[in-house]
This record gives structure tokens, C-alpha cells and sequence, in this order.
């Protein structure tokens, strides 16, 4: 709708400056076209306002959201580097575990087996 309402202002100031210029009077039947024509873009130039703003209005609900969410998963992220670093360090106790009791259980085994 922007081509038209540009087409629709041309044709406006077509209709006032054309008399004017040439040292014509403006008819009667003009001026009411040229108001009607205002009239006529006026409405257009708000329809567009309006939707833009209901357009923008929706986009910065729609960015509030998403730093809300962004939000939350930033907090998700931390929390899971938190159980990720806890559960290696558990890993880690439990792999010393492992390794102290092979070494014990080796230990035994050698013992047992030259006892006989």
C-alpha cells in the first residue's frame, strides 16, 4: 500500500498545484476531491501506523519471551555444569576406589597363590 498512497499524493498535489500554477482558479468539484483524496490517505498513511505498532507491540512481547527463556536456560545450563562437575568428581573418587582394591585384591592373590 505505500505505491499507492504515494500514487494517491501525486495525484493530489497534481490537482492543487497544476491551477494554481497555471494562474486558474480551483473548482469547487477540485476541492473536494483534493479533501477527499487527503481524507482518503490519511486513513491509509493510520491503517499502516496501526498495523506497525500492533506489529511492534507483538515483536517486543515476543523478544521479552524469548529473554525470559534465554534466561531460564542460561540458569539450566549452570545448574547442569554444577552436577556434571560433581558427578566427575564422583567418577574420579569412585575410579581411586577401583584402583585401591585391584592393587589390595593383586596384593592378596600373590599371596595366596605362592602360600601354595
Amino acid at each position: 500500500m505505500p505505491g499507492y498512497t504515494l500514487f494517491l499524493a501525486d495525484t493530489l498535489a497534481a490537482t492543487l498545484v497544476v491551477p494554481l500554477v497555471n494562474g486558474g482558479r480551483v473548482r469547487k468539484n477540485t476541492i473536494v476531491s483534493l479533501l477527499f483524496a487527503l481524507t482518503l490517505v490519511m486513513l491509509l498513511i493510520g491503517c499502516e501506523d496501526t498495523k506497525a505498532r500492533q506489529e511492534n507491540q507483538q515483536l517486543k512481547a515476543h523478544v521479552a519471551e524469548l529473554v525470559k527463556e534465554n534466561g531460564n536456560l542460561g540458569n539450566r545450563v549452570d545448574e547442569l555444569t554444577q552436577e556434571n562437575a560433581a558427578l566427575k568428581q564422583e567418577n574420579d573418587q569412585l575410579k581411586q576406589r577401583a584402583k585401591t582394591k585391584k592393587t589390595k585384591k593383586s596384593k592378596h592373590h600373590r599371596t595366596t597363590s605362592s602360600g601354595q
